[in-house]
C-alpha cells in the first residue's frame, strides 16, 4: 500500500534493503498500486509485481506551501516574527500570504535534489536509462501492462498469488 514516509526515511529503508540483498537474500515487492516513493523503494528488488488493475503513478515530485495569515486575520490574530536572515522562512506561513523569492529558490533546490535521487535510484535499480524514467514521469500513470512492457515491473499478479511465485523463485523455478 502507499508509503507515508519522508524521503530521508525512505532512503534509509532502501539502503537497509540493499544491505539485506547484499547478504544473499531475495527481495520481492507486490503493489496494488504504486507511486514515486514506492517505486523508488522497490526499484532495488529482485522482482516487482503489480496487481492487474493497478496503476504505477510515476509523476514526479511537488511541494505545497500553506499560508494562514488571511485566515488568522479573520479571527483577529496577527503573528509576529523576527527573521534571522532572508532564507530563514519558517514563520512566514503565519506572517505572509505568499512565498517570496528565497522560499521558491529553496523549494526548487530541494525538489531538484530529490528528483535526481528519485530518477537515479529507479534507473539504477531497474537497470534502465534515466531518460526512460523521466519519459515515464512525463506520461504520468502506467497501467500494469505498460509498466511491465517498459521494464518498471517484472510481472502482473494478484497478492494472493505471491506465495506461490516466491516459492517458485526460491526453489529455482
Amino acid at each position: 500500500s502507499s508509503l507515508r514516509l519522508g524521503w530521508g526515511r525512505l532512503k534509509e529503508l532502501r539502503d537497509a534493503l540493499i544491505d539485506v540483498q547484499a547478504s544473499g537474500k531475495k527481495i520481492v515487492f507486490h503493489f496494488d498500486g504504486a507511486e514515486d516513493p514506492e517505486m523508488y523503494l522497490a526499484s532495488i528488488a529482485d522482482q516487482i509485481y503489480l496487481s492487474p488493475a493497478a496503476t504505477l503513478m510515476l509523476d514526479g515530485l511537488h511541494m505545497q506551501k500553506t499560508y494562514v495569515k488571511k485566515a488568522m486575520r479573520q479571527f483577529g490574530i496577527e503573528a509576529e516574527a523576527i527573521a534571522a536572515g532572508k532564507y530563514k522562512s519558517a514563520p512566514r506561513m503565519f506572517t505572509a500570504e505568499e512565498p517570496n523569492t528565497e522560499e521558491n529558490e529553496v523549494q526548487n533546490a530541494l525538489l531538484d535534489v530529490l528528483f535526481k535521487h528519485l530518477v537515479d535510484g529507479i534507473a539504477v535499480g531497474r537497470k534502465m536509462p534515466k531518460e526512460k524514467v523521466i519519459a515515464a514521469m512525463k506520461d504520468g500513470g502506467l497501467s500494469a501492462k505498460k509498466a511491465q512492457e517498459k521494464g518498471f515491473i517484472d510481472g502482473i499478479c494478484y497478492a494472493s498469488e505471491m506465495p506461490k511465485l516466491v516459492s517458485q523463485m526460491l526453489n529455482g523455478g
